[in-house]
């Protein structure tokens, strides 16, 4: 398994440095060189889920087919669809159209004298230390009182 696992991050690691990192120096995002290397990885995921659907969902879909195949333009419109969704370009899109937006939003907020929102902090009156005391207090109704600072 584990050779596995370091063939996946020496192919993440080649590819990102040949190929995204280089991109990203040039469209100006090198300062989300943290996010660009997380993507390649995802990227390399999809690219994998598409070789197992191709490998072997496919061949089994072609020798016992569930249902027939009436409409061969809606199958197109399918593969279509699982391709854009596998490989992320949807979150693609959304990284370079929302992400900047909310990163301008919050730092107008920041200017203005907001803090940054801590879940944990902002809405348990009383702080917590694991996730399952955070459900438990806002479960039993824990008043949203204390902000960070006030908790420090």
């Amino acid at each position: 398994m584990d050779a596995l696992i370091d063939l996946f991050a020496s192919a993440q690691e080649v590819l990102f440095e040949n190929v995204f990192q280089p991109l990203a120096f040039a469209w100006g995002l090198a300062s989300r060189l943290e996010d660009v290397y997380a993507a390649t990885g995802w990227l390399l995921i999809g690219v994998l889920q598409i070789a197992v659907m191709l490998a072997v969902i496919g061949p089994l879909q072609r020798w016992r087919p569930v249902e027939s195949v009436t409409d061969r333009f809606a199958v197109r419109t399918d593969v279509f669809y699982t391709l854009i969704h596998r490989l992320g370009l949807f979150r693609l899109c959304l990284f370079f159209s929302v992400d900047p937006l909310m990163d301008l939003l919050m730092a107008h907020l920041r200017s203005a004298g907001f803090g940054t929102f801590h879940l944990e902090c902002e809405l348990l009156a009383a702080p917590c230390t694991t996730p399952m005391e955070m459900v438990v207090g806002f479960a039993r109704g824990t008043p949203f009182a204390k902000t960070h600072d006030a908790m420090e």
